[in-house]
């Protein structure tokens, strides 16, 4: 996975901290943050586990589209750019 500088923070994640205890919801924001910034999977158990398996979904095919938008973005420019010799 590509190192981000950022993620987007979903409606979903409220939900996930408010079922967890307060420990746990740290662990898993730590979690989700180190899983954007440098590709790491933590050894997570139960809900919070499960709850970082749907915000590194999310976070992926974020990462996917951010690629794929860079790729077409850079198609476009440097084909629009004709060189021409003289």
């Amino acid at each position: 996975m590509a190192k981000l500088r950022y993620f987007k923070f979903y409606y979903f994640y409220k939900q996930a901290f408010q079922e967890l205890n307060p420990f746990a919801a740290k662990k898993l924001l730590l979690a989700i943050i180190d899983y954007s910034e440098y590709g790491k999977i933590p050894k997570l158990r139960g809900k919070t586990k499960k709850y970082f398996q749907d915000a590194k979904s999310f976070i992926d095919a974020d990462a996917e589209i951010n690629r794929k938008n860079g790729y077409l973005g850079s198609k476009k420019r440097w084909k629009s750019r004709a060189i021409t010799k003289k």
